[in-house]
């Protein structure tokens, strides 16, 4: 799995900021690569996991219930019919995870598509092992 970590105040760090209003938190962004997203909207002992799908400009947001294919979506133990299952990331949308983890907050994960992956890396930038990428 691909991953880079980009500071909070940059383009990115500001749409994560722009999505979830009252996020407070000064932990850096973390960028990695994934064909599906695991969305589960609930609390389960004491950790939770925020999900926001957008386009890759944030001009536009979608739910998980306009991604999810209803095949994938849970339907055996989920009483309250919450959005539970995998949402598949297609080129050109991410989605931006805001990570509660045994009550601490974890702070920003995004997900992109592979292919959307080098569209994030800034002009210029050089690949290596130091920068947490393989």
């Amino acid at each position: 799995m691909d991953q880079m970590r980009v500071p909070l105040n940059s383009p990115l760090g500001r749409l994560c900021k722009r999505l979830y209003p009252s996020y407070r938190g000064r932990l850096p962004v973390r960028v990695r690569t994934a064909s599906k997203v695991h969305v589960m909207d609930f609390w389960d002992g004491g950790s939770r996991t925020y999900v926001c799908f957008t386009s890759m400009d944030g001009s536009i947001a979608y739910t998980s219930d306009q991604l999810m294919q209803p095949e994938h979506r849970q339907q055996q133990s989920n009483p309250y019919h919450l959005p539970i299952g995998d949402v598949p990331l297609i080129p050109g949308v991410m989605a931006i995870e805001h990570v509660i983890f045994c009550g601490k907050d974890r702070g920003f994960v995004v997900l992109v598509h592979p292919d959307d992956m080098p569209k994030l890396l800034p002009i210029g930038a050089r690949l290596t092992l130091d920068a947490g990428l393989r």
